[in-house]
């Protein structure tokens, strides 16, 4: 009886070391996996435009949607948040009374403004007429590119063809510009090269011709005609991407940035098969150079957000993760290609815009912030 009394004692004694070795190892699985989260939160970051608490503010939160911050606060509209490349400095667009006559109009003209997120002491770098489209940080971080167009005709309307579509080049240091273009023809997405010594970009009116032009000024070198207004440099500097229409549909191509002057261009398709009525609208390469994001649907009615990986030749469509109509916007990849941040709504034209992630071979989060649309997001390099 004695020794059953023991063994008995023995496989208590056993059961409570294996129960508190099960606790031991679930509760450390449990701070492992919140460690990761919380690193993987504090080590992302995006900007982007809100306008949750009134006018459009640029905020920044982690991939999980926590640590809100708010960059900006000042009457007006903020837009277009751009990352210096060291990931310290965030330059964006400010509309505002600029004339402090009470009233928000085309005469009181953008500031452009940087931020340091270190010391949070912001400055005026320039100040522009019109109405931007784009905004992007040179990679080597000492310039801005600025595309906008302005009411050159004077009647207080912007409006293509018209007016000047502006591309300008603008020194960090000193706020000079050297105006690249002033021609009335409309742009929609231009590109640095990665070496920040050209700009690429579309010129119109239709049919769309592709061109490039040194960033210090000159001469646009006419590329190849009958493009779409979307398009990005290849982060390799030797190709450009954009997209190609045809009566067969739509695919994405691309071209070399430096052609042989002496032979005919000869594009090379990125797809498979054209995407038939499909229109692109914005087109981004992963940092790696693997994949392709970009923004397709019809002539009319919400746009969906894809990504190809250039190995594998597939195509994933994001939206199909998420229920409703989506009309995605400015895509914009993590620094190391993991995700995908843009914005979309989720219903019909009225519904509210939010900021997406999507985890690439993944599903794809929602990241609501208060009761505003959100839109225009950029990775924090």
């Amino acid at each position: 009886m004695k020794g059953k009394g023991s063994i008995r004692k023995l496989l208590d004694l056993a059961a409570i070391i294996l129960a508190v070795a099960m606790v031991a190892f679930v509760v450390g699985v449990l701070v492992y996996r919140a460690g990761l989260r919380s690193s993987a939160g504090e080590n992302y970051r995006i900007a982007f435009v809100s306008e949750w608490e009134g006018d459009p503010e640029i905020y920044m939160m982690d991939l999980h949607g926590e640590h809100l911050q708010r960059l900006t606060d000042e009457p007006g509209q903020e837009s277009y948040p751009t990352w210096s490349p060291d990931g310290r400095q965030l330059a964006y667009l400010h509309l505002g009374d600029n004339n402090g006559d009470g009233k928000i109009t085309l005469e009181d003209g953008m500031l452009l403004r940087i931020v340091d997120l270190g010391s949070g002491k912001r400055r005026t770098l320039a100040r522009f007429s019109g109405l931007a489209f784009a905004l992007h940080w040179a990679p080597q971080g000492d310039r801005l590119l600025l595309g906008l167009v302005e009411d050159t005709d004077g009647d207080g309307k912007l409006e293509p063809g018209a007016d000047h579509g502006v591309l300008r080049v603008i020194s960090v240091e000193s706020g000079q510009a050297v105006i690249l273009t002033s021609d009335a023809v409309p742009f929609y997405q231009v590109s640095w090269s990665p070496d920040a010594e050209q700009v690429a970009f579309a010129a119109g009116p239709q049919p769309f011709t592709l061109c490039t032009i040194s960033s210090h000024g000159g001469q646009p070198q006419r590329l190849i005609e009958k493009v779409g207004l979307a398009l990005a440099w290849a982060p390799d500097g030797q190709r450009i991407t954009y997209a190609r229409t045809s009566p067969m549909g739509t695919e994405l191509v691309t071209i070399p940035a430096e052609p042989d002057p002496e032979a005919t261009p000869a594009p090379t398709s990125l797809t498979d098969k054209p995407l038939p009525a499909y229109i692109i609208a914005h087109i981004v390469w992963s940092p790696q150079g693997d994949k392709v994001a970009y923004v397709a649907g019809g002539s009319q009615g919400p746009k969906d957000v894809f990504i190809l990986d250039i190995a594998q030749g597939t195509v994933a469509e994001l939206s199909s993760h998420i229920n409703g109509d989506v009309g995605g916007i400015s895509p914009t990849w993590s620094p190391d290609g993991r995700y995908l941040a843009f914005s979309a709504q989720e219903g019909d034209e009225n519904s509210m815009s939010d900021i997406y992630v999507a985890t690439v071979g993944g599903g794809v989060n929602r990241l609501r912030v208060g009761t505003g649309d959100s839109y225009l997001p950029a990775w924090r390099p």
